[in-house]
């Protein structure tokens, strides 16, 4: 009784189409203002874990035991908790960014981080690795509530102006 009474008072956004599992865990939390640590004791997971996974580290992936409390305490299936998960080899240590996409629905896309990813495919524009204002690097998706650079707090739906054009074939 006391488990089903802990999981009622939450709220469950609902994955965006492609979203990065650091975006929606950073999404998770604010809407139910809690901390990553939180969270992570409620999974019953160390908070380096949580921490990690944030941050686009996969080097220790969330277990079928992680995925199965995490379904449980957010209410999001267990596939679509995978499919937020990288599907193949990432660029690490750069968050990417394509402006134009962010202003229109704004959430990191999991295939801006994957190295096989040169551009947005969609606007055929490149992506941005750093903000082009200030220079300081993206924080970790996690962290994008308010959608601006964390240093010089320009949008980053409005720095789609520095995205270069890439011809397309």
């Amino acid at each position: 009784m006391e488990n089903e009474q802990a999981t009622q008072w939450h709220f469950s956004p609902e994955p965006f189409e492609g979203e990065s599992f650091s975006h929606f865990l950073g999404r998770y939390c604010a809407v139910n203002c809690i901390t990553p640590n939180t969270l992570a004791q409620h999974i019953q997971v160390g908070s380096v874990a949580v921490g990690r996974w944030r941050k686009l580290r996969y080097n220790l992936p969330p277990t079928e035991q992680h995925l199965e409390r995490l379904s449980q305490a957010t209410g999001i299936s267990r596939d679509k908790l995978l499919a937020m998960l990288p599907q193949e080899p990432m660029q690490i240590g750069t968050i990417r960014l394509c402006a134009a996409c962010y202003g229109e629905e704004p959430y990191h896309r999991m295939h801006w981080q994957y190295k096989s990813t040169e551009y947005c495919d969609r606007h055929h524009l490149t992506l941005l690795s750093r903000c082009p204002c200030c220079k300081a690097p993206f924080p970790i998706p996690a962290e994008w509530g308010l959608g601006v650079c964390l240093r010089c707090g320009r949008a980053f739906a409005d720095l789609v102006e520095y995205q270069k054009p890439i011809a397309r074939k």
